[in-house]
């Protein structure tokens, strides 16, 4: 069984990329929307709501667990949770800067991310290793997240979008990052205001292959699950939506 969570409806954005190679997957989806956004809580209370449900979704027979969630996999190390629970494979997203740095012909690269991924340690320890010679601009962008999860018209996410287009570029930013999974599910709005020269890298497609080349599938899969921790209407929209899926939601308090 594959557990997948987020905070909210970005994980999907890696969902649909899991379905995409493989239609029928055992697996369990869980939307922390009781607590979302992420990026801009505590850093503890984030390593206490990843590793909550990393917990929960072990005890439902999840033997694959994806943290499809920048701020949770920076704010907790994967290797924290493959340590408490060692019979558990945990993948999570990182933010994109090696492949951002292989992209640069400018030397000046971008990436979009919440608050608490843009300031997090981890960020710096992968920018000394992969971009030490780059300049990378993060564009914290809390306002972003909170539309997109709940489905703001595009006049709205243009409106957002518009300063951080023109600070990439003016600074000559010629490839951009999505550090964020809800960042994901527009980025036909963020391309539509950049240059053509600006290449965007969406690390979804990336996570869903290499969860699969680990996963070890029953000859059928059980129907998906999809859970919320907020209402059932958080989340239904977006599997309608994003999925074409009319799935029940379970609502979960954890």
């Amino acid at each position: 069984m594959i557990g997948v969570f987020d905070s909210g409806i970005g994980g999907l954005s890696i969902l649909s990329q899991l379905l995409r190679l493989k239609k029928s997957l055992p697996l369990i989806y869980l939307a922390d929307q009781a607590h979302t956004p992420y990026g801009t809580k505590p850093r503890s209370f984030v390593r206490h709501r990843t590793t909550t449900i990393s917990s929960w979704l072990v005890s439902q027979s999840c033997n694959t667990v994806i943290i499809a969630c920048n701020t949770a996999t920076v704010t907790t190390p994967v290797s924290a949770l493959r340590t408490q629970f060692p019979h558990t494979h945990f993948i999570g997203i990182e933010p994109p800067v090696k492949p951002l740095a292989r992209l640069t012909q400018t030397g000046h690269i971008g990436l979009l991310a919440t608050p608490l991924t843009a300031k997090s340690p981890q960020l710096d320890r992968l920018t000394a290793q992969y971009a030490s010679s780059l300049t990378l601009h993060s564009f914290p962008t809390p306002d972003l997240v909170i539309a997109i999860e709940h489905f703001a018209p595009p006049s709205t996410i243009r409106a957002l979008l518009q300063p951080i287009h023109h600070h990439i570029i003016h600074l000559n930013i010629d490839a951009l990052g999505l550090a964020c999974t809800h960042f994901s599910l527009i980025q036909p709005l963020i391309q539509s205001s950049l240059p053509r020269s600006t290449q965007i890298y969406d690390p979804s497609s990336a996570v869903a292959n290499q969860a699969l080349k680990h996963l070890h599938l029953p000859p059928s899969a059980s129907p998906p699950r999809f859970i919320t921790t907020g209402a059932p209407f958080q989340l239904q929209p977006a599997l309608h939506n994003l999925l074409s899926l009319s799935t029940p939601v379970e609502s979960l308090q954890i």
